[in-house]
């Protein structure tokens, strides 16, 4: 059985949606909804409502504020919705689409492409006992951002730390222009979160963890061990392709 498929915001995510779908015998890719890249596909540009109608499920990645409301409508056409980070802007709008997409026996997978980094899975099948994490993120801004404008970044960087280990509880929380800090109980631990934005600042991410034996350090992507590099697998698959298998292959063990 090959199932149809559709993409809504053909944008750089869209367009790796799109090649996974192409390149999966499992799957035929029946139009797209917009986006820069949408030409690059030979498929119809649909309006949305018309494409939810013709397929079995629907990749959705288009801007932020649109996903909740696009999934809402493709779970009521009976569609298996893959939606890009975050589902929703609240954990209840969150929730009530889990409900929905349960009610409908429909399949809601939500994309986090950094928890199938290799560094992301080495760590978390190494570490033991209690944990201390403090992790640090920088991006480049205005250096005035106020704390919501931190949403994706900070969620993003709270969904790795609570894979991890999870997270129980809210410790403290301190915010000034351009800069977050959050302190968490975890299940196995404790950690702190850092995110700063300023003019002169890279996108960068690094961690640093102590569990019962060693000492863990992120950097770069690279996964350290006591100061020894770790040697991680590599992988030909985009990320957004494997985050595809992960998805059908949660599709096959539900038939």
């Amino acid at each position: 059985m090959v199932m149809s498929w559709g993409v809504v915001g053909v944008g750089l995510a869209g367009r790796a949606r799109a090649r996974a779908i192409l390149t999966d015998e499992r799957c035929d890719l029946v139009g797209v909804v917009r986006g820069r890249f949408a030409h690059e596909f030979d498929v119809p540009n649909y309006r949305f409502e018309e494409l939810v109608a013709k397929v079995d499920a629907v990749a959705i990645c288009s801007p932020n504020a649109f996903h909740a409301e696009q999934v809402r409508v493709a779970l009521g056409h009976n569609c298996h919705v893959l939606v890009e980070f975050p589902l929703a802007l609240t954990s209840n709008e969150a929730a009530q689409l889990f409900r929905q997409a349960e009610s409908k026996r429909r399949l809601l997978h939500v994309e986090h492409i950094e928890l199938l980094l290799a560094w992301h899975q080495a760590l978390k099948g190494e570490l033991r006992g209690d944990v201390d994490i403090t992790m640090r993120m920088t991006k480049q801004g205005t250096g005035n951002e106020r704390p919501e404008q931190f949403f994706g970044a900070c969620v993003a960087r709270l969904h790795n730390l609570a894979d991890l280990s999870p997270i129980v509880a809210l410790s403290a929380v301190a915010a000034q222009p351009g800069r977050l800090e959050i302190d968490l109980e975890l299940e196995s631990g404790q950690a702190r979160l850092h995110i700063e934005a300023g003019p002169d600042f890279r996108r960068t991410t690094t961690m640093t963890v102590r569990d019962r034996n060693h000492s863990w350090r992120v950097q770069g992507h690279q996964l350290f061990c006591d100061d020894d590099q770790v040697q991680l697998p590599s992988s030909e698959a985009s990320l957004f392709a494997r985050d595809h298998q992960h998805m059908m292959l949660r599709l096959l063990a539900d038939k």
